[in-house]
């Protein structure tokens, strides 16, 4: 391409992390000259599905922004990796919650056994 967006960089870094790479949408997301928010999420995702959690909440915490969509993501590899307490200080840290992140919190408890948890929430 002649001419690339922010879009079009964050298709590339979307479609290399839902094929299963992890290596080749960091150096895509290293080399963009411009990154939004959803270029951030996509690299959080990532990570959080190699359930890469010192990865994922490093590049949280150097996010110029969050939305709750960043959040939620979040609050899932915690939950994925089976780590509730940090997922649900993520949950209650989320300015902003939506049914998005509520459902994630609510299911990760149900998923991990936890039904008083997820009946309370």
């Amino acid at each position: 391409m002649e001419e690339r967006d922010v879009v079009s960089w964050n298709s590339v870094i979307g479609g290399l992390v839902r094929g299963g790479e992890f290596e080749k949408p960091c150096k895509v997301f290293d080399e963009m000259p411009e990154r939004d928010v959803v270029s951030w999420n996509i690299m959080l995702d990532g990570y959080a599905k190699a359930e890469e959690m010192g990865k994922v909440f490093e590049m949280f915490e150097g996010m110029p922004e969050r939305n709750v969509v960043s959040w939620a993501t979040m609050v899932w590899g915690y939950c994925r990796v089976g780590d509730m307490n940090m997922s649900r200080m993520l949950f209650d840290k989320c300015p902003g919650k939506n049914l998005v992140i509520w459902t994630t919190m609510i299911s990760g408890y149900a998923e991990k056994g936890l039904v008083n948890e997820a009946i309370k929430l």
